[in-house]
């Protein structure tokens, strides 16, 4: 496999340009269906299937699977070493708060990313503990396995991992 491809390029290519693969887009964002959705996951998964194969298409589809974190900032990062492990790795840990780390290929882009930090950390300073926490709330969308409250993550996730359920297998 040709990881000295413009990863970039490619991801951004294959979704048509609706997603923006640079993680600094989206420093400190939490899971939103406004930034990742599964028809994102998909022209991502399909990309990979038409260039480069089944197999990587398939362990892409267990890797989201495994993904705690859909935040895009998060997604971006945990999507990079997905590939450059040679889309074999489906089991990577995510640290927790991935979203907040800076990882600009330039000083620009990591002073753009540590400018939105600081502008966020001030901003909630007046924010109760309660609106800190993760939005997880009841949905009646139908679960992996039934009904279910569901994280942002997983709204953003459940679909495609629907699709893909009988490649993914058991997890």
């Amino acid at each position: 496999m040709n990881t000295n491809v413009n990863l970039k390029r490619t991801v951004e290519a294959w979704t048509g340009r609706r997603f923006v693969f640079r993680a600094s887009m989206y420093t400190d964002r939490g899971p939103t269906t406004t930034d990742l959705d599964s028809s994102i996951l998909e022209c991502i998964y399909s990309g990979l299937q038409k260039d480069v194969g089944r197999i990587e298409a398939t362990n892409f589809a267990k890797f989201v699977a495994n993904l705690n974190d859909l935040s895009a900032s998060a997604f971006i990062q945990a999507f990079e070493r997905f590939w450059y492990s040679g889309c074999k790795e489906t089991t990577l840990v995510q640290p927790k708060n991935s979203g907040r780390r800076i990882t600009g290929e330039t000083d620009e882009d990591c002073l753009i990313e540590a400018q939105v930090l600081v502008a966020n950390a001030l901003c909630r300073l007046n924010e109760s503990p309660e609106s800190r926490e993760e939005d997880v709330r009841f949905s009646p969308a139908r679960g992996f396995g039934g009904w279910r409250d569901e994280s942002p993550s997983d709204r953003i996730k459940s679909a495609f991992v629907r699709q893909h359920k009988q490649e993914i297998g058991a997890i």
